[in-house]
């Protein structure tokens, strides 16, 4: 009998390789304590154009892509940072 954390490692490793090849932009951000990212997918520079380094480096490099008009239908917490 599979052990419970076997089964998690192995459905963790699946999802991360799925998130991995996924044509999407995936990105895992952090707010607390200090915001940045934490995970951002190879698709994200394909689709902005930004190598993956420089969102890392930049926390705010997400809000700044969106165009104004976008940003009204963001939440009030994302935009804050840019206020």
């Amino acid at each position: 009998m599979r052990s419970a954390v076997d089964w998690r490692s192995k459905k963790a490793r699946r999802a991360s390789a799925a998130w991995r090849d996924a044509q999407d932009m995936i990105f895992r951000y952090r707010v607390s304590p200090a915001a940045g990212f934490e995970y951002v997918s190879p698709a994200a520079g394909h689709i902005t154009g930004y190598a993956l380094d420089e969102f890392y480096a930049d926390p705010e490099l997400e809000l700044r892509l969106v165009t104004q008009m976008d940003r009204a239908s963001l939440s009030p917490s994302c935009v804050l940072p840019l206020c």
